[in-house]
């Protein structure tokens, strides 16, 4: 006999009851659709709580967020085709991701918010820079 379980996840203050997925475990594709729900259950969750956080906190070592600390960081854009660039490079590459037909990509374009980062922000540095 199969026990079926109330998990509990605790998310900042929010506790979430996600069912057990074994039940749907003998037919994949509802296994797959419960689990894209609770996969989109849980990045909304999980903006919400970004979005009180980033409230609560004014910078990441001195940028707006860490997404656009991390594009100084890795690219060091010093022009503004170097920013659309990487723009336009990171857009196409979780693009390709949530299209793709593994389901491991499609939960990691999801986890990808490139609308966190603050293209205005590394503009105005860029331009500070001159």
């Amino acid at each position: 006999m199969v026990q079926h379980s109330i998990k509990l996840l605790m998310i900042g203050m929010d506790i979430i009851m996600i069912p057990s997925l074994a039940p749907y475990w003998s037919n994949t594709q509802s296994a797959m659709m419960q689990l894209k729900s609770v996969l989109l259950f849980l990045k909304v969750i999980n903006n919400q709580n970004r979005k009180n956080t980033m409230k609560t906190e004014n910078t990441y070592n001195g940028w707006t967020n860490r997404s656009t600390w991390l594009i100084n960081l890795w690219i060091e854009p010093h022009t503004q085709s170097d920013i659309d660039w990487i723009k336009d490079e990171l857009e196409e590459k979780v693009d390709n991701l949530s299209n793709g037909e593994c389901v491991t990509d499609k939960i990691l374009a999801d986890m990808i918010d490139l609308q966190d980062i603050n293209w205005d922000e590394l503009k105005e540095h860029i331009e500070t820079e001159d």
